[in-house]
């Protein structure tokens, strides 16, 4: 693995450090540990009864999923009253209604975890997302605090306590992101990989295809191809049919059911923002449709600018995603909340809207219930924070800095360390065939 060159000097004075750092984590960890003690105080058949179901209600799916594979038992995935019987087999009759609504190459996860007992699966797949998305950051040069901010934030609370994936496609994603221009192979690999939940790349090929990035096209391709083919050859062909005419519509019919449902206020979609406000389903989709537009248009523009911060980009691309995509709930924004908390830790402070953003998958039910459905809003700020100062060069003479001050107040001081994955912030950039440390030709515009 090609290293990155060291981390650029800073010259400035130093600054005190933003007290949200630690004030930030600390409020998330309070609110987690609270819906911990709600949530898994347990009856003696082992259900919630704050949720009248079993505690990692999310995770139960995947891990129904894959034993009813295991089993052989593939189309019962994409039969919903057969699915459901299913359910209660494996739990209680007492379980609720749910669906299967994921692709089924999701399976090639699936039925490994299915291999263990549910409780014993459900903490290797909670741990094992957070061990890789904190891998992550660490490769991007995060020095332990800034890591701990980001494992803290009440985005990555809600997806250990309710067994969501949030982990893991951060990882995929945001080392995605990141690695693309040092290491664009291992950047498609993992863009190919998050095809697992495609929905959470929807801009990743606007984004290569804007930079040029045609390795990590075809190794994005082909990993995604191969994802599928082994799925296909697996589960069988007959899956991805199923997916497509079963499971597909019904999403969909979820997605538009009438406003309000219990799910939908934790949705941080324009398309439900919409459908809170009243809107009717035409009005909503055309509202979608054009937040989809804008974001695009937003993200070929960002990834052609070869001057465009990485990290910076990192958190705009990811909360673009969120805002292009109709199907998107509190914990999707575990990518963008680590992202922002990279970009705040660089800058040495939590700007307003970027702890707004961080903190809210823990303040949205409160603000859902008295004011309402505003997701989309506090991801457009994060956005445009990121935006509006995203050119470090031009700041630090021709260099960006890659510093993350320490969380204790005090003076500031750079970082020594050479993150792996922040190509552009680390070093200064090198053209193919121009010979080491020569200045690469801007893309065309």
């Amino acid at each position: 693995m090609a290293d990155a060159a060291p981390a650029v000097s800073d010259s400035r004075p130093a600054r005190r450090a933003d007290p949200l750092f630690v004030a930030l984590p600390l409020a998330a960890t309070a609110i987690g540990l609270m819906l911990l003690a709600t949530l898994w105080r347990l009856d003696p058949d082992g259900f919630s009864p704050a949720a009248n179901t079993l505690p990692q209600w999310d995770f139960t799916n995947l891990w129904a999923g894959g034993t009813l594979a295991a089993e052989g038992r593939i189309a019962t995935l994409f039969d919903v009253e057969a699915y459901r019987a299913a359910l209660r087999e494996l739990y209680l009759a007492r379980i609720g209604n749910q669906e299967w609504s994921y692709p089924p190459s999701i399976l090639l996860l699936a039925v490994p975890l299915a291999g263990l007992p549910l409780a014993e699966s459900h903490l290797v797949f909670t741990l094992g997302g957070l061990a890789l998305l904190g891998w992550v950051l660490h490769r991007a040069g995060a020095p332990p605090w800034v890591i701990a901010v980001a494992l803290l934030a009440p985005a990555v609370w809600r997806n250990a306590l309710l067994g969501q994936h949030g982990a893991w496609t951060a990882a995929l994603l945001l080392g995605g992101l990141l690695a693309v221009e040092r290491r664009p192979v291992l950047a498609g690999c993992l863009f190919g990989l998050l095809t697992l939940k495609p929905q959470m790349g929807l801009l990743v090929p606007i984004c290569l295809l804007a930079a040029g990035q045609w390795r990590a096209i075809l190794s994005a391709g082909l990993v995604a191809a191969a994802v599928a083919v082994l799925t296909a050859i697996l589960f069988g062909l007959e899956a991805w049919h199923l997916f497509w005419i079963e499971t597909r519509p019904l999403m969909t019919a979820i997605l538009e059911a009438p406003y309000p449902q219990g799910y939908q206020v934790n949705c941080v979609t324009v398309f439900m923002m919409a459908r809170s406000l009243g809107a009717e389903l035409s009005a909503a989709w055309a509202l979608q449709g054009l937040a989809a537009a804008i974001s695009a248009g937003l993200a070929w523009r960002l990834w052609r600018d070869p001057a465009a911060d990485p990290l910076a980009r990192a958190v705009a691309t990811a909360g673009l995603g969120l805002l292009a995509t109709p199907y998107g709930y509190l914990y999707d924004m575990v990518a963008l909340s680590a992202a922002v908390t990279l970009l705040a830790a660089r800058r040495g402070r939590f700007a307003l809207p970027l702890a707004a953003l961080w903190l809210w998958p823990a303040v949205s039910p409160a603000v859902v219930a008295h004011v309402g459905l505003l997701g989309p809003l506090a991801i457009a700020g994060a956005v445009w924070s990121a935006l509006r100062d995203d050119r470090p060069a031009a700041r630090d003479g021709g260099q960006p800095s890659v510093r993350f001050p320490p969380p204790n107040p005090g003076s500031v001081q750079p970082n020594a360390s050479a993150p792996a994955l922040t190509a552009k912030a680390n070093a200064a950039p090198a053209s193919a065939g121009t010979g080491e440390g020569t200045p690469a030709r801007p893309r065309p515009t």
